[in-house]
């Protein structure tokens, strides 16, 4: 039996984190656990989505999901090795196929297909870094314009003046938003060196 005592890893926890208003949906069960059962975010926090999940989020045997904490190791030290209680358990982790097959792949997952109604959900102004918006991420498009009233800024790699506009028409084509912005994903602090 899983305790059901609140994790101290989630995103925002402890003194002097500088992260201390966000806050992810991994909180539960001793190893920073997904609980569709409690995935409110508290009053105050902005939630953070992983919404291909990523390389610290790992999927075991019986379909949960949990977050890798850094500890003596650190997340890519800990990446490929086998987890302990769980020898079939997998990083969580979306990034090849159409879009379809990422969708599909989505919602086979507890976890992912929860945030990814909530993305559905989201109806105010909303950040994109580090997506291409490109025909593999229709469903987050798809996402996106089900609210095309509100504003959404899009990162854009810097780069030679054609290949950025390329990129922005191609985008206005696909993403609703009014309006929608571009911004200099170097200028973002997950986008600085």
């Amino acid at each position: 039996i899983q305790s059901r005592k609140r994790c101290r890893c989630s995103t925002g926890a402890g003194k002097g984190n500088a992260f201390t208003p966000f806050t992810d949906l991994f909180r539960y069960g001793g190893r920073c656990q997904f609980d569709i059962m409690r995935s409110h975010v508290p009053f105050g926090r902005t939630p953070v989505y992983f919404l291909h999940g990523g390389l610290h989020l790992v999927v075991g045997r019986g379909g949960d999901t949990w977050k890798l904490r850094w500890g003596l190791e650190t997340i890519l030290e800990q990446f490929g090795k086998p987890i302990l209680g769980d020898p079939e358990a997998r990083a969580l982790l979306v990034t090849e196929g159409s879009a379809h097959d990422k969708l599909r792949a989505i919602e086979a997952n507890v976890y992912l297909s929860h945030v990814l109604q909530r993305f559905r959900e989201q109806d105010s102004a909303l950040v994109v870094f580090g997506s291409s918006l490109g025909d593999g991420d229709q469903h987050l498009v798809n996402a996106l314009n089900v609210y095309p009233e509100r504003p959404i800024a899009v990162s854009l790699y810097p780069g030679r003046k054609r290949e950025v506009e390329e990129n922005q028409r191609r985008i206005f084509a696909r993403v609703l938003a009014k309006p929608l912005l571009f911004y200099d994903s170097t200028t973002h602090p997950l986008g600085a060196a």
